[in-house]
């Protein structure tokens, strides 16, 4: 009777059976075992055998003409896993004839590593629904100015995270179309495609809960990253640089953002977008609620933009000599640092150098006389425009702007501001307008304007300056406390550079 019970749970501890690990390699062969010694010929026969959670498909070195598809899911503990075998260059390649390389369909708890993938028909990456899936360490290559996308998410998959992706070429670098639920994209390098780098177009309230952190985002021929009708969106620690347009543009419903501590800088740049006055390094449009803080925006069109955005909050950002103007068109393209339309929302400790063309009808700050603004703009340090104005305060009727505390410089010139058809001294500005009572019109003494570092010297006259807008940290996270500075960094001795011995009581 023992015999009998220990050979039952024998087979039926064989029927549930252990993770395997199979091998694929060009001299290998299909009706082969799959192990290392006796391996397949194609990653498809490996993709057919793993069927057991745990299961994982090790690729070696090689270019391999298949179109590859998962049938099994994997579980929370055991994912099914495709990888590269120690590294090995392992290639996929659609040879312009087949559909894709890699399919998932409805699969969860899958990994795919290490593998390259080039030239498929239509995506050379496909999650189509699943969860929890996790696709790393992946190089797509498609023909430059091809209308084919390298990643696509068909069937609103949940849980999925990309990361270490690069994309070069194609229509889109990684194209989202559906409701998505949970998307991470960590670090990677999106470029060369003929539209976006990044391109997030959801469907509303169900496309939720995006992060993208770390990648780097050039030479796309519209945005770097564009995010559409989606919630809860987070872009942080990305560079995004000479994108045909915008930088970042975050539009149409794409509510509740978080844009910090990102790069954007020499977009604007290539085709009709360059042409046009409505592109930037990081533009906001049509959103409501959004942050955007700790951002270097710098060499765009215009820095940073607002329009129909409601109840945004943008502080803490350098926004620098954001002045391009496409040759072609050098007198006719508008520049600015950051403006503003039909927007409403707070604009506090940002420092702004060197923005605006000398043909720009706008200025380093605008307000466009479009719609009703509702804006909040203080702290803000605004140095040599390069235009005929420092700002431009174009409001319509309606519209309930403050503007205070903060310090307007030009050393090149007077400080001049537009309100409607009128350009005032800043001084005859402030009593017509009863804004900027307790403004600046001093040189801020920025630490070294010719390395871009904004930080202020000990004599600088926007140190304690400012007014608590209950903001707790700088540019440079350090704290913010007791001293309200001008500008998006506060003064502090041990990391200003300077040679002195000072008390901290500011």
């Amino acid at each position: 009777m023992k015999k009998q019970i220990i050979t039952a749970l024998f087979l039926i501890f064989c029927s549930i059976g252990y993770p395997k690990n199979y091998c694929v390699t060009k001299t290998g062969n299909d009706n082969n075992a799959g192990t290392v010694s006796s391996p397949f010929l194609t990653i498809t026969k490996g993709m057919n055998a793993a069927t057991q959670a745990g299961d994982t498909v090790f690729v070696k070195a090689g270019t391999y003409a298949e179109s590859v598809r998962f049938y099994a899911s994997g579980t929370q503990e055991k994912s099914i896993v495709l990888k590269n075998y120690h590294n090995d260059n392992v290639i996929i390649d659609a040879q312009n004839t087949r559909f894709f390389c890699l399919y998932t369909n409805s699969q969860s708890y899958i990994v795919i590593d290490g593998i390259k993938v080039q030239n498929s028909t239509t995506y050379n990456v496909t999650v189509s629904g699943g969860s929890n899936i996790l696709l790393k360490n992946i190089r797509s290559t498609l023909p430059l100015g091809k209308k084919t996308p390298h990643l696509e998410f068909p069937s609103s998959p949940k849980n999925v995270t990309l990361q270490n992706i690069i994309t070069y070429g194609g229509s889109y670098g990684l194209y989202i179309d559906s409701e998505v639920d949970n998307i991470n994209i960590i670090s990677g390098e999106f470029s060369y495609a003929l539209i976006d780098g990044i391109s997030v177009y959801g469907s509303g309230t169900n496309t939720k809960n995006i992060t993208i952190d770390g990648a780097y985002s050039h030479h796309n021929g519209r945005q770097g990253i564009d995010m559409a009708k989606c919630q809860f969106i987070t872009v942080r620690n990305c560079h995004c640089s000479y994108n045909a347009a915008s930088g970042i543009q975050i539009e149409a419903q794409g509510n509740n953002s978080l844009i910090e501590n990102n790069l954007c800088e020499y977009n604007c740049r290539g085709g009709g977008y360059a042409n046009s006055d409505f592109e930037a390094g990081i533009w906001i449009y049509n959103t409501d609620v959004s942050i955007v803080r700790n951002n270097t925006i710098r060499y765009n069109q215009t820095g940073l933009r607002f329009v129909q955005a409601s109840n945004f909050q943008a502080y803490n950002n350098v926004i620098s000599n954001n002045n391009y103007q496409p040759p072609a068109f050098p007198t006719t393209q508008n520049t600015s640092g950051v403006d503003f339309n039909t927007s409403s929302g707070a604009f506090y400790n940002n420092t702004l150098y060197g923005n605006s063309s000398l043909n720009s009808k706008l200025g380093s700050l605008y307000i466009y006389p479009n719609g009703i603004s509702t804006l909040s703009i203080k702290n803000n340090v605004i140095m040599n425009d390069g235009g005929t104005k420092d700002m431009g305060m174009d409001q319509p009727i309606g519209s309930v702007v403050i503007s205070d505390y903060n310090l307007v410089f030009n050393a090149n010139r007077a400080v001049k501001i537009k309100m409607k058809a009128s350009t005032y001294t800043w001084d005859f500005y402030k009593m017509v307008s009863g804004n900027d009572a307790n403004s600046l019109n001093s040189d801020p003494k920025f630490l070294n304007i010719s390395d871009e570092d904004y930080r202020l010297q000990s004599t600088s006259s926007a140190i304690n300056a400012g007014e608590n807008v209950g903001i707790l940290t700088d540019h440079s996270d350090q704290p913010r406390h007791e001293s309200y500075d001008i500008g998006a960094y506060k003064f502090n001795v041990t990391n200003s550079g300077e040679s002195i011995t000072k008390s901290s009581s500011k």
